[in-house]
């Protein structure tokens, strides 16, 4: 196994970085939950099996590290069935109201920012595309918001919008999570502000478990609400 890792650096680097993660984590008395250390070694033992198949290590390894990986990936899978399904539901909410829309010449356009909105943005878009032309905008998001740090982020999304040329009626949808809301309401903000009158603009969240608490971690919840509801087609 030494032998192994040593015939490709980053092999030993994956180990390196989980354990020092967690390392670090347990050190500041925040131990990682099941969930996240799952997918972690999950992770970590699909890039090891990869590199290990690569550098022919011994049959016997080979079937060990398939085996670690194979627990840590259905375990994984297991702790995120709430999540999926929660996903998943959220989607067909999304794709049936959209379905109720007489759209008739109108086009329909997904936002996709990667890598945060990539996977559902994809799952919607196969499912539309069975009804119905759609068509991807999709740009790669920095944080920046300073013209001084170089292209902004509303830069890149008047951009992206504008050399579509949207027409009266067309319907740009964006889904994002929403964790304490503070990025999903700029972003939604922004494209707002970038989509011409006339067109449609749909922003729709999924909120994670702790930002729709009784007692919600960010104290701009209820205001963060307010302008996403107010953003919505009437």
């Amino acid at each position: 196994m030494i032998a192994t890792l040593k015939v490709d650096l980053p092999l030993g680097k994956a180990i390196e970085y989980v354990a020092g993660e967690k390392a670090e984590q347990d050190k500041k008395g925040r131990p990682f939950d099941e969930f996240t250390l799952s997918h972690l070694l999950a992770s970590m033992s699909g890039l090891l099996l990869i590199g290990f198949d690569e550098a022919k290590s011994s049959d016997s390894l080979l079937l060990a590290l398939e085996a670690f990986h194979s627990a840590t990936r259905i375990r994984f899978l297991t702790l995120s069935e709430s999540q999926v399904n929660g996903l998943c539901r959220f989607l067909c909410e999304i794709e049936t109201f959209l379905g109720t829309l007489t759209l008739g010449t109108a086009r329909l356009f997904l936002i996709d920012l990667p890598v945060g909105n990539s996977l559902p943005m994809e799952l919607l878009r196969t499912a539309l595309a069975q009804t119905r032309p759609v068509t991807v905008l999709r740009s790669a998001l920095s944080r920046n918001d300073s013209k001084r740090a170089g292209i902004t982020r509303r830069e890149l999304l008047t951009e992206l919008i504008s050399a579509e040329n949207l027409r009266p009626n067309d319907v740009v949808v964006f889904l994002d999570e929403w964790n304490t809301g503070s990025n999903f309401h700029n972003l939604s903000s922004l494209l707002q502000r970038t989509i011409p009158a006339g067109s449609f603009f749909l922003p729709a969240a999924m909120l994670s478990g702790k930002a729709c608490t009784k007692a919600p971690l960010e104290p701009r919840y209820a205001t963060f609400c307010k302008s996403h509801d107010s953003m919505l087609p009437p």
